[in-house]
C-alpha cells in the first residue's frame, strides 16, 4: 500500500491520525534509518 492508500483508509475509518510535510530542511539530514 502506498501512504495515500493508508491514509485514505485511515480516514475511511475514521481514525483520528495527523499527516506530517516536510517542507524544508537546513543543514545535513541522515539518508538512512537509525542515521
Amino acid at each position: 500500500m502506498s501512504w495515500v492508500a493508508d491514509a485514505a483508509d485511515l480516514r475511511a475509518r475514521r481514525v483520528p491520525s495527523i499527516l506530517v510535510t516536510l517542507v524544508a530542511r537546513r543543514g545535513h539530514a541522515p539518508r538512512e534509518a537509525g542515521a
